[in-house]
């Protein structure tokens, strides 16, 4: 039977809480908060687990399907315009990306832009606002409910090359599988030539 640690009982708690957000309407500043700060606090929990030679290497080295937009050349993001980010990036050019673990950590605990985008919770009005203008969607912000989908994302010293984004669900599944796994075995390998020791952590058989 697995016996979680402390810091696997909390990323529990926070997958689960992620998993079950709520929806809202109007003015959604208190959400965005808490999922910013559950989101944090998890990648912080994982790296810290990393560090401590807790996850199997198999997870560390896991790729986890995202998106990134471009800077736009030209553009400089400054304390006086920091808040005009959807200036700042190509939209129109989306490109498939790839994130391990690692990087999600330090984008997320070292976070510039914390973006929440959101949907409708009834998919029809998703559909009839394809082609909708920015007035027709606040008017609806005021009478019908949304909920988080993603998350759009980059640290400070990533801030003028992409903005990222990952579906929350993917992190709340990364936060249960991490809470939820249990090393058996783990292997050390000094490197003399380096000076180093290399660790190879599993939860199968080596």
């Amino acid at each position: 039977m697995l016996k979680r640690n402390f810091w696997q009982k909390k990323l529990q708690s926070l997958s689960i809480s992620i998993k079950n957000r709520k929806d809202f309407k109007s003015n959604s500043y208190n959400i965005d908060a808490e999922l910013e700060f559950n989101v944090m606090s998890g990648f912080y929990i994982i790296r810290k687990l990393i560090e401590h030679k807790k996850l199997t290497n198999k997870f560390i080295s896991t790729n986890i399907k995202g998106s990134k937009f471009p800077f736009l050349i030209g553009k400089k993001i400054t304390p006086f315009n920091d808040h005009k980010w959807p200036e700042f990036y190509d939209f129109e050019n989306k490109i498939k990306a790839k994130f391990d673990i690692s990087f999600l950590c330090n984008q997320f605990i070292h976070s510039f832009y914390f973006i929440p985008s959101e949907v409708f919770v009834e998919d029809r009005i998703n559909e009839t606002l394809k082609n909708a203008s920015g007035e027709d969607y606040h008017a609806l912000c005021k009478i019908q409910k949304r909920k988080h989908q993603g998350i759009l994302f980059n640290s400070d010293d990533k801030k003028q090359e992409y903005l990222f984004e990952i579906d929350i669900d993917k992190i709340a599944n990364i936060f249960e599988e991490v809470s939820l796994m249990d090393i058996t075995k783990i292997s050390i390998k000094y490197i003399p030539k380096v000076d180093r020791y290399d660790y190879l952590q599993s939860n199968e058989d080596l």
